[in-house]
């Protein structure tokens, strides 16, 4: 049965990678959990039963989690990572090393919001934004989105035309969301979106001119709230059902989660 989280915390978002952070707006963010890769940001490398703070003292204003990478950015917009940056996933110039502490987001980006993304394998995918995109770390099947499939250790900018917010990320794929609220993928063919099952490595529409409201990813699907009619959409994989459609059939497009009540 559910207890609860030690140390009478309030936070407004708790987020799971390989580990657990708790957030709230304009305060330090507290981890727990196994801290191999320094992904708690406590300094150390020693896993924590109970949340810690983020060292450093920085208040954050936004924050993502991938699986053993975590990105936050402060009142003026700086970022910061800390944990794996095995594929360059801390932003800071660097490739293999982890880091237990905050560093600093190579060029002094102005990060309006974070995303991350990742596999068990512990790489992950980190996006942050102002007005256009910028992705860094692990670019396996291009899901940086930069028409290369090269890891980058500093942000790259994507398409810039589309102007993409909202990223979210997979396993081998990356969404987002363009100004007019439709959503774009790359990445893996199969999990875009697009119909077809054939990878890209920069953004393509997803099929159905939905407008969304919000995206989230799972390893290999993606789902969708809708604007207007606050229905859910999802595509991707679907061996066990994921995706909500009373199947378990793959889908290259999304298709409506049934409704069970």
């Amino acid at each position: 049965m559910p207890v609860p989280v030690a140390g009478g915390f309030s936070f407004e978002t708790i987020m799971v990678g390989s580990s657990t952070c708790g957030f709230r707006f304009m305060a330090n963010v507290y981890c727990w959990g196994p801290n191999g890769s320094g992904q708690l940001g406590t300094g150390d490398f020693a896993d924590h039963n109970t949340p810690a703070p983020v060292t450093g003292g920085l208040v954050f204003a936004r924050f993502a989690m991938g699986s053993q990478t975590a990105c936050g950015s402060t009142a003026d917009g700086t970022g910061y990572c800390w944990g794996n940056g095995a594929d360059g996933e801390l932003g800071n110039g660097s490739f293999g090393i982890v880091s237990n502490v905050p560093v600093p987001v190579h060029g002094g980006l102005q990060v309006g919001w974070f995303s991350a993304g990742g596999g068990p394998d512990g790489v992950a995918t980190i996006c942050g934004a102002a007005l256009d995109t910028y992705c860094w770390g692990s670019n396996a099947h291009g899901k940086l989105g930069d028409g290369t499939t090269q890891d980058r250790n500093v942000p790259g900018i994507g398409d810039a035309a589309l102007h993409l917010h909202a990223i979210v990320a997979g396993r081998t794929h990356a969404c987002g969301l363009g100004p007019d609220a439709k959503a774009y993928c790359w990445g893996a063919g199969g999990l875009l979106g697009s119909g077809t099952t054939t990878s890209s490595l920069v953004p393509v529409p997803v099929v159905g001119n939905l407008v969304f409201a919000t995206l989230t990813a799972g390893a290999e699907h993606t789902c969708g709230r809708t604007d207007d009619t606050d229905a859910m959409f999802c595509w991707g994989k679907n061996s066990f059902g994921q995706l909500g459609d009373g199947t378990t059939t793959n889908r290259l497009v999304p298709v409506k989660v049934r409704d069970q009540s």
